[in-house]
């Protein structure tokens, strides 16, 4: 027989030892007897320890809990020997037979020392209770009942042993390291081919020559009980191979895949010393790779000190166990990373807008009614678009990045940050003091992403637009979010880059601008929107050189709205681009008639905002109108902010040139930076703003700014207009400083399309240059 075991404890030993020394003693009594009873020793019995040996190689293995307990048919030769001699000479043969053949067994010698005291013990044991029974030297059936007695003690003793060696050695209880479902069916089994020694006892006193008779039903019965054992151990390993799969399949997380598969593996292998170690164990341990990507593991199984080597079966099942293992971290592993997705955002790896809401439904619910100390914060960055529109979207991410990693370091412990999409970013602050406290961490916010970013090689800065809401007299999480929400468009509409806390006010506010960005989205199609036109005069000659288009919407229920009332929500939902192509349209097509009306050529500005010169409607919208235009000469107007913040202009511009149409800077002089753009920006025009004009006429300094314009301005080449002239004096300084047009309510007021007509025929109006302070209008 053998056992499997692995690093065996003292008390495991302890018993080893005993039983080794109780074998001993035993025999060396056996041998007194013998040599006491004077016998002579029955040397040709020795003949059979090629049979012991033969059979020995032919175990009934039974698979338990604790390990392997191979049990020895060996005692086939047993019973001959108690048949062909008295007690003590067959327990000395046996003796001698067990020591030749289980020394020379290929295993750790502490294996070999157990197994030739154990069988030496049982045979012993079994000797003497088959004598007791029945003195052995007749064929008789309490001869056959006494052979039956020993081969039980024998397969008891037997097994009992190993399975109290092998409880103390890998701490499984006695009983469960004793139990197998198979044990009956192998105790006959066992009764069975061991009879056959006594079939050869019976033969041997017929007639020893019919002796060899034994051997081919031998031989069968051995290979048989091999398949028996093999079969009936693959059974188990298939059962606990199956339930380990399953088990392991249902585990959650990595430790507990991993602890699952060092249980599965020990019950397979019956190897309590399975462990998971960052590397590979050294031989004759075995070992294979878990996972195919994360951390280095490897599934180690340590060498069997007191059993057989690992076989091809040990081998495979071990892969086996590693690729369901591997299968489950490598599934373990995308379940962490889906929630992970789920759960925050893929580019700055904050919490997302789920985790935020979240979380603030769990603190509202721990605080119940007490909502003191806290508030959400809602931010909005300010000019991203334009980030994403001149450096591309990659630099974009590198941004949003960057500034997140800002925002996250300004935040006290207990606050927390989510990024709820796109530029918006939100705080919640568990324990705001007041007011003041929050406007406080708003600033150090807006102060963060103030800060110039430096992406691929340029410095970045932005602004942002921060509402604060404090959470005392707020029901739930949606009324949280709506009013930091509103605070925040509060901001952006009175100027962005600025933090505000939410009142009501902001409110009725908000539900009026969404109300007006409703209506804008129908104004189109509903024919709402108008043009009227303010006439371009000539200073020198009075005559009206061309018109300005300004945009105008007959709001059903507020009447007549200025562009300043709604071009910001046209620019923010993107309305903007079809309210643009619609406008150059409809002042092309009255601008000709307004040509046709004077028989002379004029010029029509047209206002066109950042978004649509990023956009690619314009330029299809000109491609369109140009063809017939005719007499009509078409101006675009952009605001020097939006010339200086685009990177791309100087290229869109050129191609807008190409087709014809001129480009003038509106409201030239309300800029800090343009002046050195004006060199490189391919214009024509600069519209100098009312703020410059005001005053010329009465304040030296105003006008020599003025003077300072127009002489750079002829130095580029560049046309120089007068915006917003009220008074004649006014006019007639723009012209002494060699302001070559105008345009204001001095001239006109700007008047529907029909009215046009009527203002191109009334008598050209000159403007006398004076000295400042005194100025004409000669009719």
């Amino acid at each position: 027989m053998a056992m499997t075991a692995v690093a065996v404890p003292r008390r495991a030993v302890v018993f080893d030892l005993l039983l080794e020394v109780v074998a001993v003693v035993a025999t060396a009594v056996a041998v007194r007897e013998f040599l006491v009873s004077g016998e002579a020793f029955p040397w040709w019995l020795l003949l059979t320890i090629p049979v012991v040996g033969l059979i020995s190689r032919f175990p009934l293995r039974l698979s338990g809990p604790a390990g392997k307990i191979e049990i020895g048919l060996d005692c086939a030769v047993l019973v001959f020997l108690a048949g062909q001699a008295s007690g003590p000479a067959a327990t000395l043969v046996w003796a001698i037979c067990t020591v030749s053949v289980q020394m020379t067994v290929p295993k750790a010698l502490s294996s070999r020392l157990f197994n030739t005291a154990l069988c030496s013990l049982a045979g012993l044991v079994a000797l003497q209770a088959m004598n007791a029974v029945d003195p052995m030297d007749a064929s008789t059936p309490g001869e056959l009942f006494a052979v039956a007695v020993g081969c039980a003690v024998y397969f008891t003793v037997d097994y009992v042993l190993t399975g109290v060696s092998l409880s103390l050695g890998s701490g499984t209880p006695l009983r469960q390291a004793l139990w197998d479902s198979g044990v009956p069916l192998s105790l006959a089994a066992f009764l069975g081919v061991c009879s056959l020694g006594y079939v050869g006892t019976v033969l041997w006193r017929a007639d020893p020559l019919a002796l060899p008779l034994l051997a081919p039903p031998m031989l069968g019965i051995l290979l048989a009980v091999r398949a028996f054992s093999r079969a009936h151990e693959d059974r188990a390993r298939m059962r606990a191979m199956f339930e380990g799969a399953r088990t392991l399949l249902a585990a959650g997380t990595e430790a507990d895949i991993l602890g699952a598969t060092v249980e599965w593996a020990s019950k397979v292998l019956i190897c309590p010393g399975v462990t998971v170690a960052p590397a590979s164990a050294p031989e004759p341990a075995l070992s294979e790779r878990l996972g195919h990507d994360g951390p280095l593991r490897w599934l180690v199984v340590p060498p069997r000190p007191s059993a057989t080597v690992y076989d091809e079966d040990d081998v495979a099942a071990l892969r086996a166990m590693a690729a369901v293992c591997s299968s489950a971290l490598d599934r373990a592993r995308l379940d962490l990373r889906m929630e992970s997705l789920a759960r925050h955002d893929p580019l700055t790896g904050l919490p997302n807008r789920a985790v935020f809401r979240e979380r603030l439904t769990q603190t509202l619910a721990l605080r119940g009614r007490d909502r003191r100390g806290l508030a959400v914060l809602f931010c909005d960055l300010d000019g991203f678009k334009g980030v994403n529109d001149s450096l591309g979207h990659e630099a974009g991410d590198e941004l949003l990045i960057a500034l997140a990693a800002r925002l996250r370091s300004e935040l006290r412990p207990g606050d927390g940050i989510a990024r709820l999409g796109g530029d918006e970013f939100a705080v919640l602050m568990e324990e705001a003091s007041g007011p003041d406290d929050v406007l406080a961490v708003g600033r150090r916010l807006l102060e963060a992403v103030r800060r110039p970013v430096r992406i691929r090689g340029r410095e970045v800065a932005l602004g942002a637009s921060i509402g604060g809401v404090l959470g005392t007299g707020i029901e739930d999480v949606g009324e949280l979010l709506r009013c930091s929400d509103v605070a925040m468009y509060s901001v952006k509409s009175s100027g962005k880059n600025d933090v505000a806390l939410f009142s009501p006010e902001m409110l009725v506010h908000r539900i009026e601008r969404v109300q007006l960005e409703s209506d804008l989205s129908h104004a189109l199609d509903r024919g709402q929107l108008r043009l009227h036109y303010q006439p371009l005069v000539c200073l020198a000659t009075g005559q009206i050189e061309g018109f300005e288009a300004l945009l105008r919407w007959e709001h059903p229920l507020r009447g007549l709205l200025a562009p300043g009332e709604f071009i910001d929500v046209a620019e923010e939902t993107g309305a903007i681009e079809a309210i643009g192509t619609w406008v150059l349209g409809q002042a092309v097509t009255d601008g000709v008639e307004f040509c046709a009306a004077a028989s002379r050529p004029l010029s029509m500005a047209v206002n066109v905002s950042g978004r649509q010169l990023g956009g690619h409607l314009l330029e299809q919208a000109l491609s369109e109108v140009m063809g017939r235009c005719g007499d009509l000469s078409l101006v675009l107007e952009l605001t020097e902010s939006t010339l200086v913040s685009a990177s791309t202009s100087v290229a869109v511009l050129e191609r807008l040139r190409g087709q014809g149409v001129s480009v003038a800077v509106d409201d030239f002089g309300t800029g800090y930076s343009s002046i050195a753009y004006l060199r490189a920006l391919p214009v024509d025009a600069l519209k100098l703003d009312r703020f410059l004009v005001s005053d010329s006429d009465r304040d030296p300094r105003a006008a020599g700014v003025v003077s300072a314009v127009v002489q750079m301005a002829e130095s580029l080449e560049l046309d120089v207009i007068a915006e917003g002239l009220e008074t004649a004096e006014q006019a007639a300084a723009m012209r002494a400083l060699g302001c070559g047009l105008g345009q204001g309510y001095l001239f006109s007021r700007p008047v529907p399309a029909a009215q046009v007509p009527g203002l191109l025929a009334r008598p050209v109006r000159v403007i006398e240059p004076a000295v400042m302070g005194g100025a004409r209008l000669i009719a």
